[in-house]
């Protein structure tokens, strides 16, 4: 059988049972088996390995020099289930020898649906539970296949060739050309270096019309050809106008179809599916948001004239449509309208959004920042274009570089 396994026990003698029933009757592979005997060891552990099976006795000590104590396990439990810089296990089986801290953890563990049993060093009674589970993991690979694996780090997509995805190239990644057979997109590949000085994959390109349908295509075909961890869509966008500023970057949280809906006697009732990214990314984005000096250097870096305005981050609702709006009409009494808080619309970020939450396993990680060009109302044009299009690539850069390291470590998968 094939399982990876973490044991959280203290104690040797039993350890040394669990290790052999694992791997004389269950056949695991001894390299697929991981003890540590306190919460502290555990924590570390689970925050860069994934396990199948996490096997907790309940009464251990925090630190291995310290005394076990029946609270420990409960709360390491509760821990690694309620954070997110904890890899989940698949699986979690409470093991102890304690009959009266198996009581009062039963409580705990029944709240997230995980089993308690009890050990005993005379009985067997204890092993059948486990060997079901872990037959269940294996039969349950066999029956899904070889689930993909993450191949590139992350996938860029804009609507625009110039100034979208051209600012995306001034950074200094050492792009390069990607062609593939039979697909008419042309692609880039750069290579971002994070603060810990690891390689970040990072595959550009932008869709061949405007529009959602133009960039749920180009992100099917990038999530196909590259399984990246995290797909984003950058570039500009129309801002809300009281409630961001231009040059402003949106994070859409949640995003949706502002068109979606019906017509019923002569009136428009939408019905949105709402699609948001997952809360450890817009969680990152947060301390951006909050980060001044991040922001101004941004904002001191632009070579040319910029909006008076301090460079903001806002992360709130967010709409996309298949048309053009500058019409200001428009956009209070139909978009607007849709959601108290609306920061800002586009044209294609929804699609995005749509084509990661319909991606077959393992699903990439979808968001989205763009910045803020104009209103959609009549004064409508291109001045700030180039700009938002700078603030835009500059903040996903900043996101990779100081942030792609530790979401990799606590998402699962």
């Amino acid at each position: 059988m094939t399982a990876k396994v973490l044991i959280v026990d203290d104690d040797e003698r039993k350890t040394r049972r669990l290790v052999n029933f694992f791997t004389e009757t269950l056949g695991c592979d001894i390299s697929d088996i991981q003890n540590v005997t306190d919460a502290v060891s555990a924590r570390e552990i689970l925050k860069t390995e994934s396990y199948d099976l996490l096997l907790l006795d309940i009464v251990i000590p925090v630190r291995a020099d310290g005394t076990p104590e029946s609270s420990t396990g409960v709360g390491l439990l509760r821990e690694i289930m309620q954070r997110d810089i904890y890899i989940k296990p698949k699986y979690v089986v409470g093991l102890t020898a304690y009959p009266e801290a198996l009581e009062e953890a039963s409580v705990t563990f029944s709240d997230y649906l995980w089993v308690i049993l009890e050990y005993e060093i005379d009985s067997l009674s204890w092993q059948e539970p486990i060997r079901r589970l872990v037959s269940h993991i294996e039969l349950s690979e066999r029956a899904n296949g070889k689930i993909e694996t993450y191949s590139a780090d992350i996938c860029i997509v804009t609507a625009l060739e110039d100034p979208e995805l051209s600012a995306l190239l001034r950074l200094n990644y050492d792009w390069a050309t990607i062609e593939i057979p039979t697909d008419q997109s042309t692609y880039y590949q750069g290579i971002a270096l994070t603060k810990e000085g690891n390689e970040v994959r990072v595959i550009a390109a932008s869709a061949l019309q405007m529009g959602m349908v133009s960039s749920a295509v180009l992100s099917t075909k990038m999530i196909t050809s590259f399984r990246p961890r995290f797909l984003c869509m950058i570039g500009i966008c129309a801002g809300i106008q009281g409630e961001v500023n231009l040059g402003d970057a949106l994070v859409a949280d949640p995003c949706w179809d502002f068109q979606s809906g019906k017509i019923k006697e002569g009136k428009f009732e939408i019905s949105p599916y709402q699609i948001s990214p997952h809360p450890a990314v817009k969680k990152r984005f947060l301390r951006i948001a909050k980060d001044r000096e991040v922001l101004n250097r941004i904002k001191r870096e632009w070579p040319s004239s910029s909006p008076q305005t301090e460079l903001c981050i806002h992360i709130g609702p967010f709409v996309s449509g298949s048309s053009v709006v500058s019409d200001p009409s428009i956009t209070e009494d139909v978009i607007a309208s849709q959601h108290r808080k609306l920061i800002g619309l586009d044209m294609e970020a929804y699609g995005v959004f749509l084509a990661s939450n319909e991606a077959s396993l393992p699903q990439p990680f979808v968001f989205s920042v763009k910045s803020v060009c104009d209103f959609a109302d009549e004064n409508k044009n291109d001045d700030h274009q180039n700009y938002a299009a700078y603030t835009s690539s500059r903040i996903i850069a900043h996101w990779v570089e100081n942030y792609y390291d530790e979401l990799k470590s606590i998402l699962p998968i």
